[in-house]
């Protein structure tokens, strides 16, 4: 797994203002040591680019040219020059002020299938799944009680595996947030989940978590909740948040309660092939903020 900043060099392509958007990004990139070079030539482009760039061009014959050669690109495009023209580019960046490291980092990432870093806590860095977590997962969920309170993995693991591919194909790549991985910073190992859902019929954003038996009663999972909780108020700029969870299952009221949530009603929620009664829980991330 690839952790840190991975872009090393931003090159820019521009027909228009290419010295006053390198100054404003020399002046922004520094900080997190990326190098920030105007070019003005084919030659140039293929002399200096390496596997840890990022082009960003206003000329949709460059945006091709990097495509063509699989290199990360967003097509860059001013608004004071006029309406954004037709592109090619799944990102089009409209000013220089909304660029930095991380935001290259993403873009780079999703360009070459690696997972996001979403937060990193003390102990633990939250993360984007890959297909070889899965086999992990069915560790943790082999745990006692684990199924007890949560919908179980598939029973065949090839179908666990396809779905995933899916899942990280359609959730990550479109809404910028689902169930992420939770990994122990000493050692590497997979020690759960925690992320954030949609459940048809509510507005609010669900918060979802599960941490394997070995490392409950630890902090691990508060610790991995908080960072979601950050993730959903600075980065998706979410108000409020919910959770549902099963009457019996006390270590987890208790672990929602001493994350600001408060109970607000008993509701049915589809639980596979049938509906589980659950307590709703909510937070007001705006009102935690002031308090």
């Amino acid at each position: 797994m690839e952790y840190g900043l991975l872009v090393k060099n931003v090159f820019l392509w521009l027909d228009k203002n290419g010295e006053e958007v390198r100054n404003i990004l020399m002046k922004t990139l520094r900080k997190d040591d990326i190098h920030v070079s105007l070019i003005k030539s084919e030659i140039e482009w293929r002399t200096y680019k390496d596997d840890k760039s990022f082009l960003l061009t206003d000329n949709e014959k460059y945006l091709d040219l990097a495509i063509s050669n699989k290199m990360a690109a967003a097509f860059y495009w001013n608004l004071e020059r006029g309406p954004c023209p037709a592109t090619k580019s799944k990102w089009i960046i409209e000013g220089a002020n909304e660029i930095n490291g991380m935001f290259l980092d993403r873009l780079f990432r999703r360009k070459h299938k690696i997972p996001w870093v979403i937060r990193e806590t003390k102990r633990c860095i939250i993360r984007e799944i890959v297909l070889e977590d899965v086999p992990l997962l069915y560790n943790i969920y082999e745990g006692e009680g684990i199924t007890e309170f949560m919908e179980p993995l598939f029973e065949n693991m090839e179908d666990e595996i396809a779905y995933t591919k899916a899942y990280i194909e359609s959730m990550y790549e479109f809404y910028q947030y689902g169930m992420w991985i939770v990994e122990k910073k000493e050692g590497g190992e997979v020690i759960g989940r925690v992320g954030l859902e949609h459940r048809e019929g509510y507005e609010e954003l669900e918060l979802g978590y599960i941490i394997g038996r070995e490392y409950e009663r630890k902090g691990y999972g508060r610790e991995a909740c908080r960072a979601a909780i950050q993730y959903a108020k600075e980065e998706l700029e979410c108000k409020a948040l919910h959770c549902f969870i099963m009457e019996e299952n006390i270590p987890s009221i208790k672990l929602c309660e001493s994350l600001g949530f408060h109970y607000l009603e008993n509701v049915y929620i589809e639980q596979g092939k049938k509906k589980e009664k659950m307590k709703r829980f909510y937070l007001d991330i705006c009102r935690e903020e002031k308090e």
